[in-house]
């Protein structure tokens, strides 16, 4: 059997797909020109103007085009807000407000791929999937779960005194950091998280209200505000905990 060679003029190694040698058949693949030379193609879409990814279009009309063999250039680009505030939702095959979408962080917008009521349905639909992927995020990460737990509710116990305001775990988290993980009143290990402000004051849960906090000066602390830490010859009253160490 006689062995067939690469149809690109001064090629001679073998042909594998579409009569081209395995290099040419990829560069194909890649830039929808066997001859393209390069990892990476400078300039436009010609169909929206995103950077080029290959073959002259941008990485969504190029992937469109690799699936389908049609860059598709009437379909919305779900990635992206147009310039009225809409955002096309794939699912339900509909134009919304950027409000109809949830937040998220990791796109390119700042929002969802889809609108809330397809993520609810979804959901709805698959309850024991949500759930089981639940159990198991908690279980692999028991400290976290219940730190954003108790931020969680001490979020909800400010906002129904009224006092507002709102911390992430990371946010919180950094603020520990900033004091080394010791208590801001007495310097001992800390505990707990503190409002300085507290929620019976109308203290706010922003991250610059919180503070970590030993369980000994949180009690005596309580919901006192203004508070004026007590202070003897050597400075701030040791803690029970200080104490013991």
């Amino acid at each position: 059997m006689i062995e067939r060679i690469c149809s690109v003029e001064d090629c001679p190694d073998p042909a594998r797909a579409r009569g081209w040698c395995i290099p040419h058949y990829h560069r194909w693949r890649r830039h929808g020109d066997p001859l393209s030379r390069g990892s990476r193609q400078r300039g436009t879409c010609y169909i929206c103007g995103d950077p080029l990814h290959g073959n002259g279009m941008c990485r969504l009309h190029w992937s469109r085009w690799r699936a389908t063999g049609d860059p598709q250039p009437d379909k919305p680009n779900r990635m992206t807000r147009r310039e009225d505030g809409k955002k096309w939702c794939p699912r339900c095959q509909r134009d919304l407000p950027a409000d109809a979408f949830a937040k998220g962080a990791n796109r390119k917008d700042g929002l969802a791929g889809h609108c809330r009521a397809c993520q609810a349905a979804w959901r709805a639909a698959n309850a024991e999937r949500v759930a089981a992927g639940k159990v198991a995020w908690r279980q692999a990460n028991v400290a976290k779960a219940r730190e954003i737990h108790r931020i969680t509710q001490a979020n909800r116990r400010a906002r129904k005194a009224g006092a507002g305001g709102y911390a992430t775990a990371d946010q919180v988290a950094a603020r520990w950091a900033y004091y080394g993980g010791r208590c801001w009143i007495c310097g001992a290990i800390a505990t707990e998280t503190d409002h300085v402000k507290p929620v019976a004051a109308k203290g706010a849960s922003w991250a610059s209200n919180l503070r970590p906090i030993c369980g000994d000066c949180n009690k005596r602390k309580s919901d006192a505000w203004p508070y004026v830490a007590e202070v003897t010859v050597d400075g701030p009253r040791r803690s029970a905990c200080q104490q013991a160490a």
